[in-house]
């Protein structure tokens, strides 16, 4: 009996979701299905469009069987922790014998090459990239710009955001020496960033921003009846960032600068201008306009905004990795599909929580999270 594992958002389901699904059971030759699955926020520094519950709930009614969470730690983090913290889950859940990500190349080799390197990081490597960053280049530029220095001949694939996860997903499988087979499908139609619904198969970005524009009518195409019943029944009341623009004006004026500079992804005197824009702007993307620069991408703004919401510094970040999670939480799953459950339950390393009643077995930080994302 093998078990498919994917790592995803699903930031709503759509149907590029549903054929990485599909495509993924077949490509690893898998009976059921296994997804690590943001919570209530997501990678993007944004909370999500549906409550993890609901967003779990319509992965289920969609094909997947079990649907675990990934701790918010991970979620809200750059995309090499965000896969590590995913790779951990499945490594531990010890019922997961394949990986499938969707990539922009469709190919295993390439990323896999690259995945190695990184995972080794040579020193002519890590010389490279530090002159990169000295010359004030974004990481993500800095890193391709070193790859390509030291021979890589596929540097420009981490251009493309699925490439760059599935990079990620290889090193920490690596770096892991997890015995998790991996395996890639093509990612079909719209690009991860294009904002317009072109076709059946968009993009979540061009979900989300038809759903921003009141154009509910316009997705029912692009995602199952599942997703477009549960987007309907928000009626446009879409979680909106800019309702905790106080809550960030407070801890911003009230904790000031010191406090800034121990959050995670606040660095390089980054704490100073957030203090400078927030006197400047009232609003959480009215600050984050002010931010936005060549080193500092959006995303990577976001998330350190958020990080100062959710109370996410360095210290205790790290001392979160250096220990791991202390459980895994079940969202949602399939009821003809629980033996899974009680598969997990004897193969995890780790203890499983399925049930709400077990609310006191929650970490403060997700419950923390949960609660912040409640004022959206």
């Amino acid at each position: 009996m093998s078990t498919l594992g994917i790592i995803a958002e699903y930031n709503p389901f759509h149907n590029g979701h549903l054929f990485h699904l599909e495509r993924s059971k077949i490509t690893c030759g898998c009976e059921h299905a296994v997804a690590v699955m943001s919570g209530d926020f997501v990678q993007r520094g944004e909370p999500a469009i549906l409550d993890k519950f609901v967003r779990a709930e319509i992965a289920v009614e969609c094909g997947v069987d079990l649907v675990l969470e990934l701790p918010v730690w991970y979620s809200t983090a750059s995309a090499e922790f965000f896969a590590d913290g995913a790779i951990e889950l499945l490594a531990n859940s010890g019922i997961v014998d394949c990986l499938c990500f969707g990539s922009e190349s469709g190919e295993l080799a390439p990323p896999v090459q690259i995945a190695n390197l990184l995972a080794d990081e040579p020193q002519i490597y890590k010389a490279a990239l530090k002159e990169n960053l000295s010359g004030g280049l974004s990481f993500a530029r800095a890193r391709q710009a070193a790859l390509a220095e030291v021979g890589v001949p596929d540097a420009s694939l981490i251009e493309s955001p699925n490439n760059i996860l599935a990079v990620e997903y290889l090193k920490a499988l690596k770096r892991r020496g997890s015995d998790i087979t991996p395996a890639t499908v093509k990612r079909e139609g719209a690009g991860y960033h294009d904002e317009n619904l072109q076709s059946a198969i968009s993009s979540a970005t061009a979900v989300r921003s038809a759903l921003a524009r009141g154009e509910l009518d316009a997705i029912r195409r692009a995602v199952p009846p599942a997703t477009y019943d549960k987007l309907s029944e928000l009626s446009g009341r879409l979680p909106d960032i800019d309702r905790l623009s106080g809550a960030l004006q407070y801890i911003i004026k009230f904790r000031g600068a010191d406090y800034l500079k121990t959050i995670s992804g606040v660095t390089e005197g980054l704490e100073n201008r957030i203090v400078r824009a927030a006197n400047e702007a009232y609003s959480f993307t009215e600050i984050l306009k002010l931010l936005k620069t060549k080193r500092y991408p959006t995303s990577t703004l976001r998330r350190a905004l958020l990080n100062i919401l959710l109370d996410i510094t360095d210290e205790a970040f790290a001392a979160f990795r250096k220990d791991g999670a202390d459980y895994i939480r079940v969202l949602a799953f399939h009821k003809e599909k629980s033996f899974l459950v009680r598969r997990l339950k004897e193969n995890s390393k780790l203890p499983v929580i399925v049930n709400r009643r077990d609310e006191k077995k929650i970490a403060q930080k997700e419950k923390s999270a949960e609660n912040v994302y409640r004022l959206l």
